[in-house]
């Protein structure tokens, strides 16, 4: 099940992340709350239609795919914000890496990519 509920989330990330995403929320989430809320919305609930295959096809309790959607709304929203990103760099002794934008969107994906992961192991 941890493989599946994972592909899933995996997936919905992808799609989410990197095809769905406006141009408007991609610019402007890290300073806009709308462009943020409208992003992480519509993030989940492409990643939530995709988790029904576990839970319809195979019986995943689907208060395990609420709360892996809950925490990953949160976490999201926290990470997209990109400050925290930049402070975790620092903290990390990256403190150059924190001003490059490549740099900050590829942390950005692996905590994102990390925490699906993380979710899928506890909840899968």
């Amino acid at each position: 099940m941890t493989a599946t509920v994972f592909l899933a989330l995996l997936a919905g990330h992808l799609l989410g992340d990197w095809v769905t995403q406006t141009d408007w929320q991609a610019t402007t989430k890290t300073h806009s709350w709308p462009a943020l809320a409208a992003h992480v919305t519509s993030y989940h609930l492409l990643m939530g239609t995709l988790l029904l295959l576990p839970v319809l096809r195979d019986g995943w309790p689907a208060g395990n795919a609420l709360l892996t959607l809950i925490v990953s709304a949160a976490t999201h929203a926290v990470i997209d914000r990109r400050w925290p990103v930049r402070a975790l760099l620092r903290l990390t002794a990256s403190p150059n890496f924190a001003t490059i934008e490549w740099g900050v969107v590829a942390v950005d994906q692996a905590l994102h990519v990390t925490i699906l992961a993380m979710l899928a192991v506890l909840l899968g």
